[in-house]
């Protein structure tokens, strides 16, 4: 374990000249700092940001920081939908040839999906569901074959999950739940709505992102590729999104890590030289900042685990069965992401 006080990107990751490495939802927060620090080690990062001004805005801060032309390059990205996923995957496929580090940063957060939504009753809650861990997972299992082939010609790949300690949490935690048949994902898990409602949502989705990570880690075959989990800590992502937190944030930032530390445990599992020389200490493993090997939750269970990513499979075979809208909710929700 290394203190997020002691942790220094330049010092401590190796060189990755010659890697290439795709960030979701890169554009701004944790991981546009994974991206700068990344590419500032040599790696051609490409910048996974569904909006494309946003993207190319960012490439270009980037730029503006020091990070030479071309090391960073914008890639268009949404999830939102699991036909989107597959878009976004099959597109930069047809981009790179290898794919070295692998991070899974995008998600859809409870604040911004809530400025979204009409009423705290709003349909759009599952959506946030299928996002975080549909989408994810649909986008995973295009770009896994070329990142298990870099493995074996390159000698190392790495997938990172950016997961959450909200895996714990809510909904989360409930012992009762389960993921054996497609109406296990239509539960309601935030009545009432609100923001109570819409981290319910988010819970569960960490979880399933938790419990995919679980599941593939175990399946690998691939000797010289690596799974590793992070939470990223308590982490100063949103005291711009309202006037009220932008009055706040300097009280805010006393509690919470700015977003260049917030990426720092995501930074360590990608690129440090200690997980390589220690693989099986870390391969497989969550971890808190920076570097803490962490217990999961009580529900990633390897049973558990396989059910759900079982179902989530049938569900991604038959596109007919999205929007995942739980029993009796209003049809033809439409889609949203922050």
């Amino acid at each position: 374990m290394t203190s997020k006080k002691s942790f220094k990107p330049d010092r401590d990751l190796a060189d990755l000249t010659g890697k290439v490495v795709f960030v979701t939802g890169s554009n701004r927060g944790i991981g546009l700092q994974t991206v700068k620090h990344l590419a500032r080690k040599g790696a051609t990062v490409y910048l996974g940001s569904r909006s494309e001004e946003a993207g190319k805005a960012a490439v270009s801060q980037l730029e503006k920081e020091g990070i030479p032309k071309g090391r960073v390059i914008y890639a268009w990205c949404d999830f939102s939908t699991t036909g989107k996923a597959k878009e976004t995957g099959e597109k930069l496929l047809g981009q790179i040839d290898r794919l070295d580090i692998y991070v899974l940063n995008g998600a859809m957060y409870v604040v911004g999906f809530l400025d979204s939504c009409e009423a705290i009753e709003d349909p759009l809650l599952p959506d946030l569901l299928t996002a975080n861990h549909f989408g994810n997972l649909r986008l995973l299992q295009i770009l896994l074959p070329l990142i298990e082939e870099t493995s074996d010609k390159y000698g190392e790949a790495r997938i990172v999950t950016v997961s959450s300690m909200a895996h714990t949490l809510s909904r989360a935690k409930d012992p009762d739940i389960q993921f054996k048949t497609p109406d296990d994902f239509r539960q309601d898990y935030g009545p009432g709505g609100g923001f109570r409602g819409a981290f319910a949502y988010y819970a569960v989705s960490k979880l399933c992102q938790q419990m995919t990570h679980t599941v593939l880690h175990k399946r690998n075959k691939h000797p010289n590729l690596i799974f590793i989990s992070v939470d990223p800590g308590m982490v100063n992502t949103f005291s711009n999104t309202f006037l009220i937190t932008r009055i706040l944030s300097p009280i805010i930032n006393l509690f919470f890590d700015s977003p260049e530390v917030g990426a720092y445990n995501t930074l360590f599992a990608a690129a440090s030289p200690k997980v390589k020389e220690k693989r099986d200490k870390y391969d497989g493993k969550f971890l808190t900042p920076v570097g803490k090997l962490t217990p999961v939750g009580a529900n990633v269970t390897l049973e558990k685990a396989e059910e759900m990513l079982e179902t989530s499979q049938a569900f991604l075979e038959k596109e007919d069965m999205f929007p995942l809208l739980p029993r009796g909710g209003k049809e033809g929700a439409a889609s949203s992401s922050s």
